[in-house]
């Protein structure tokens, strides 16, 4: 894993030669990618030759993707675009019912991981009636009640200022920021994106007109987040210790 001194450097590196560069580190994430799927495999068969397997619920999925410059920065944690925000999520339930199935359609986001985990915690035998399914899409009848059909909000503060998303299926509102960009700081000003004609982001209709509700969503993220006097607590020195070892602080 890459530490707090070594990111920084990696990202001038490869914005000084982009078309070989970044070629190079997407080759090794994409190496970091067969790797992570040889060891679930390998998991996935440990499980079998202990019988676990076919009753079991699995679910793989991640917390972060990463960007390989499309939008002028490298990694994660300063930007929400949809290469760092569109991450997989794969659900296995008991018997592989429902298998093969794809969620085509709505919002899934990762704080419903947790409710569909309790879900299936509280209702052992989720999976054992005529429901299980959904008719209409053949997917999880547990899944589909968790698609999230109003806007998502989210936003990230590790390198620079706070930014804030709003997201629906059709379309994404990112709030102004001082991003972070290997030793210097960009100003961005708001971005509308329309996901369904402009999935990659690269037009911003900010200045064309935007739904007010997803500004509004913005500004109620911002002031629920705000520190107030004393929110600040300070953290032990085994704390500080643990993250310096990742790399989040100096």
């Amino acid at each position: 894993m890459l530490g707090y001194d070594s990111f920084f450097p990696l990202m001038n590196w490869v914005r000084e030669t982009p078309d070989t560069n970044a070629a190079e580190l997407i080759n090794r994430y994409d190496e970091e990618i067969a790797y992570t799927d040889e060891a679930l495999g390998n998991f996935f068969e440990a499980l079998r030759r202990r019988n676990l397997y076919h009753n079991a619920w699995i679910i793989v999925t991640s917390d972060h993707g990463e960007e390989f410059l499309e939008h002028g920065n490298v990694g994660h944690s300063t930007t929400m675009y949809d290469e760092v925000m569109h991450v997989p999520l794969i659900v296995k339930a008991p018997r592989s019912l429902c298998g093969g199935t794809r969620l085509a359609a709505g919002q899934f986001p990762q704080s419903a991981i947790a409710r569909l985990i309790l879900h299936i915690a509280r209702e052992p035998d989720a999976t054992s009636d005529a429901r299980a399914c959904d008719p209409a899409t053949g997917t999880l009848t547990a899944l589909t009640e968790l698609i999230a059909n109003e806007p998502v909000v989210g936003d990230t503060r590790i390198f620079g200022d706070p930014r804030f998303m709003a997201r629906t299926t059709s379309a994404k509102l990112l709030s102004p920021a001082s991003i972070v960009k290997g030793e210097e700081k960009e100003d961005r000003a708001y971005e509308f994106y329309d996901l369904s004609a402009d999935p990659r982001e690269t037009v911003n209709l900010y200045e064309r007109g935007v739904a007010p509700p997803l500004e509004n969503l913005i500004t109620e993220a911002r002031e629920a987040t705000a520190e107030t006097p004393g929110s600040r607590r300070r953290l032990s020195p085994d704390a500080v210790k643990k993250l310096k070892s990742l790399g989040y602080i100096q």
